[in-house]
């Protein structure tokens, strides 16, 4: 309780936050994440799926793509859910079920970061004043896994090697809380201020993960809670890699992008 506790008070403070991660764990869920997706895109239907929720027409779970600003520029992006299996069709579970144990590593991971920022969460809803009433109830349902779409969700993100590679360009995430891991040909940058004029460099080193705010923190803390601007870069001639894991939480309206609450939301 005492780690959770002072990862709170620096996430408070500081808007960002490292914790202790096997190094072990994550090299083999990252090994897992590759394989599954180059195992998918040979199979027969689509590997993704939609749960009810906040975006009812988004594919928040399975394998998504999408090219960069340039033709050769791939990113392959594999979500993992404990519920996935739930929202698959009987086709595509023909097709998954051939990398059971990379979905048992990925599944292991998840439930140790789930773990960590249960623990955060439980620290942050003791601190005076930080909410009206306590943490709210729709962030803590996230954890129970009372409502679909509030489930914790890992990203798997790889950019194969060769063209005109890129990083994600500079944004906030549109979550409660991020824990960003298992850099590989690349790294983080980030602040926590809007008008930075360079962001710093903010990867985790191997055994460690970097624990930040979405914009959903900033709003149901009234402002109180500092999100964390960041981007990625790209190491020439190398695949990138890295897992994200994303806590959601319900606000009361949908939310397709940050802008919506930070361009959008007044406070009384």
């Amino acid at each position: 309780m005492s780690d959770y506790k002072q990862t709170a008070t620096s996430l408070i403070e500081t808007g960002m936050a490292y914790i202790s991660v096997p190094r072990q764990m994550v090299q083999v869920a990252l090994a897992a994440e590759k394989t599954i997706i180059n195992g998918m895109q040979s199979a027969p239907v689509a590997m993704k799926a939609n749960r009810p929720g906040e975006l009812p027409d988004e594919f928040d779970i399975g394998l998504t793509y999408k090219n960069g600003t340039e033709a050769t520029d791939h990113k392959f992006f594999w979500h993992y859910s404990h519920d996935l299996r739930k929202h698959f069709s009987e086709i595509q579970l023909q097709h998954l079920n051939r990398f059971a144990a990379e979905l048992e590593a990925l599944d292991r991971l998840q439930k140790r970061l789930e773990e960590a920022s249960r623990g955060v969460i439980d620290c942050l809803d003791k601190v005076p004043g930080l909410f009206e009433s306590g943490l709210p109830d729709n962030i803590l349902a996230s954890y129970r896994r009372s409502r679909p779409y509030a489930t914790t969700t890992l990203r798997g993100l790889w950019y194969p090697a060769g063209g005109a590679q890129d990083g994600a360009k500079r944004h906030a995430d549109r979550n409660f809380l991020t824990i960003h891991l298992g850099d590989i040909g690349g790294q983080l940058l980030g602040s926590v201020d809007q008008d930075a004029q360079q962001d710093k460099l903010v990867s985790p080193k191997p055994g460690q993960a970097l624990v930040f705010f979405g914009v959903k923190a900033w709003l149901l803390s009234k402002r109180k809670l500092p999100f964390m601007w960041h981007q990625s870069t790209v190491e020439p001639g190398h695949d990138r890699q890295a897992l994200v894991h994303f806590v959601q939480a319900d606000v009361g309206f949908p939310v397709t992008r940050s802008s919506d609450i930070l361009d959008h939301y007044s406070f009384d």
